[in-house]
């Protein structure tokens, strides 16, 4: 009678383990890092708040935008089945190469500036920052306005907090105004 053989079943356990870790971590990225409601919505969220709009009329107004949107990879996005918001990957919850072109749908145009007077903080003078974090990510948050000392006055809806952040801050890698 052959010994059954440990070894192997010790040794594939290990690989299912590790193979289980790597698609867990692949699946992450697929889907937009947490998913529904999770940390990769800033985008969403940022528009929400400046539109008055919930996340999910913002996702929604995306899923409609990306399934007319022409991918320069591949053609036509249309039958895209782009539904929930844990499908959404890419650049802070949007695909990099429908960002400009997003934002343009609620006359957000690349580069921030104020045209109410300094202190004032009204919806035209609303716009979306954009911040390196750490690692390869970033973050989207809310401009009010700006404050006399060339600080943008910020709002970041994911965490319901009020703040300033220097217009020559380093970590900015982008602005969207009105």
């Amino acid at each position: 009678m052959k010994k059954p053989n440990h070894k192997g079943k010790l040794a594939f356990e290990m690989l299912e383990k590790e193979m289980e870790g790597v698609l867990i971590q692949e699946m992450e990225q697929l889907k937009g890092g947490a998913g529904l409601g999770g940390p990769n919505d800033c985008v969403f969220q940022s528009i929400g708040f400046i539109e008055n709009k919930s996340v999910q009329q913002i996702q929604d107004e995306y899923v409609t935008y990306y399934n007319h949107a022409v991918d320069v990879k591949y053609g036509a996005a249309s039958g895209a089945s782009l539904h929930i918001s844990g499908n959404f990957s890419g650049y802070l919850g949007v695909q990099e190469e429908f960002v400009s072109g997003f934002f343009m749908q609620y006359g957000l145009h690349s580069g921030y500036t104020s045209t109410a007077p300094v202190g004032q903080y009204s919806s035209g003078t609303q716009g979306i920052l954009l911040l390196s974090t750490s690692g390869n990510s970033g973050h989207a948050i809310d401009i009010l306005g700006m404050e006399s000392s060339g600080t943008y006055k910020t709002y970041d809806p994911q965490t319901c907090t009020f703040g300033t952040v220097s217009k020559n801050d380093p970590s900015i890698f982008g602005t969207y105004g009105r």
